[in-house]
């Protein structure tokens, strides 16, 4: 079966147009991509809708199915398609799941509605789908009581794990220098820089000698966390991001030990890359780590709140921790679960319509 199917992403930068390209780059199906620039998330949450509508109207071939992002108001584009169409929608975060940010009502709500409007949710990863629907169930608990409904949101719900491109990584064999600590991650507040940057001056008390890669987006918020790491460990630091898709490769390529203190985290892209490439994980035992790493490597992760000690003995003992398979979220092997699930929505669709089979 070869389905035409439209993907709408309001948001294409960073790791959702990673997904987006991996979509389509691995997928048998016809992808169609809709997109905007990654700029302006809340008005793309607030009213991209009938864009959107406007673009699918105007395809020469109407999508047999729509793959619509989180960023995206999915009640009010399946009112204004104005035809049935069998509708997924992908949640790569939940607004009101980010740490810091207080309880966002409104997007809590425009969330839940979307995800009542839908076919299926799929989340990208059990963490997030059960922050998630603790968020709509708060949401409900929260609204006036004569207008609270019983909802099945958790049948529609499933656990659909973003694919990565893992064709670049080799086998490597360890060196004897310095261990090399990559941050992968956008210098953002809730990634917790001054937590990273505390434990580097762990690591300098203790004598222990280790090597940088600075990685991640620049972000205002984080930035003066960045350039206080760089100058205070200027003759340790290898290279200060961002770069380029390439060249960010090499240097996974040269990483020992990734590490996280962040705050949340709804999959983990990055990290998952890292690991690949070769990197041990010095992660926390929360958030979606857990499964990332699988129970083969759980052991592995640090108890949530001592990130500078579990660091510490990282770099001291390096070798004492095993390579971690993530070869499960290569496109290669996920794409076959996304393309069987989206054939068995529009399969299930035209059976609850009583609608013909039509070529495709």
């Amino acid at each position: 079966m070869n389905l035409r199917c439209a993907v709408i992403e309001p948001w294409l930068g960073g790791s959702h147009a990673a997904w987006v390209g991996g979509l389509v780059a691995h997928s048998r199906h016809r992808i169609t991509v809709i997109g905007l620039e990654d700029r302006a998330w809340r008005w793309r949450l607030r009213a991209s809708a009938p864009w959107f509508a406007q673009r699918i109207r105007e395809l020469i071939e109407a999508p047999q199915v729509i793959v619509v992002s989180g960023l995206v108001d999915a009640a009010a584009l399946r009112a204004l398609v104005g035809i049935r169409i069998p509708m997924v929608l992908y949640m790569h975060e939940s607004q009101s799941g980010y740490p810091g940010h207080g309880w966002d009502v409104e997007n809590a709500a425009r969330n839940w509605v979307s995800m009542l409007t839908v076919d299926e949710v799929w989340f990208n990863s059990d963490y997030h789908r059960l922050v998630a629907l603790e968020a709509h169930r708060r949401l409900q608990r929260a609204m006036p009581a004569e207008q609270r409904v019983a909802t099945s949101l958790e049948q529609k719900c499933r656990v659909v794990y973003p694919g990565v491109d893992l064709s670049w990584t080799r086998p490597r064999s360890g060196h004897d220098g310095p261990p090399v600590i990559v941050w992968p991650h956008r210098w953002d507040n809730d990634k917790n820089p001054a937590a990273f940057e505390a434990a580097l001056d762990r690591l300098v008390d203790a004598h222990l000698d280790f090597r940088l890669v600075l990685a991640g987006a620049e972000r205002p918020a984080g930035d003066d966390c960045r350039r206080r790491i760089a100058r205070r460990h200027v003759d340790r630091v290898l290279a200060v991001g961002p770069f380029q898709v390439e060249e960010y490769r090499r240097w996974l390529q040269r990483g020992d030990l990734v590490v996280s203190c962040t705050d949340h985290e709804f999959f983990g892209i990055a990290v998952v890359e890292a690991l690949a490439a070769g990197s041990r994980p010095v992660l926390p035992d929360d958030f979606s780590y857990p499964e990332i790493v699988g129970p083969a490597g759980a052991h592995q992760l640090y108890p949530r709140g001592s990130f500078g000690s579990a660091l510490e003995a990282a770099v001291r003992n390096r070798r004492d921790s095993s390579a971690i398979d993530v070869s499960d979220f290569d496109w290669r092997t996920r794409i076959e679960e996304y393309d069987s699930l989206l054939e068995y929505l529009v399969l299930t669709s035209r059976a609850d319509t009583g609608a013909p089979d039509a070529a495709v």
